[in-house]
């Protein structure tokens, strides 16, 4: 969802499969806070597995509200084996989301921060 008209497609097309009073929940990175700085990657996360470790970190090239990222991820289980993946990411804010949700036929729409539900980013509730 790389532009505006992609996002309002696909909300649509989510709150179009609900029934009325049915709940919408996701999460999301909190782009409002990560647009403010642009950060150049994310930590890294380490991962004990049977046989070893698995080590998977991000770079973040950012251009506007737009990024592309480069996932690497080290299994270093005996012999160390690497992966890498791209992709490109649209920053969308949370009251681009929420306005979105309510012009869709959402009658609430409720967001929730780490430091109260202990998930590691937003979650978004909508109810229709």
């Amino acid at each position: 969802m790389l532009t505006a008209s992609d996002l309002q497609a696909a909300v649509r097309s989510i709150t179009s499969q609900l029934a009325e009073g049915g709940m919408f929940v996701a999460s999301m990175r909190d782009y409002d806070e990560l647009l403010k700085t642009k950060p150049p990657y994310s930590p890294p996360y380490i991962h004990k597995t049977d046989s070893g470790q698995r080590v998977s970190f991000q770079t973040w090239e950012w251009n506007d509200d737009r990024y592309r990222l480069i996932q690497y991820i080290i299994d270093d289980c005996g012999t160390p084996q690497v992966s890498r993946f791209e992709c490109e990411y649209r920053a969308t804010r949370r009251d681009e989301l929420t306005d979105l949700l309510l012009s869709c036929g959402c009658s609430s729409v409720l967001w929730k921060f780490p430091e109260e539900t202990g998930f590691y980013q937003p979650i978004i509730l909508a109810i229709k």
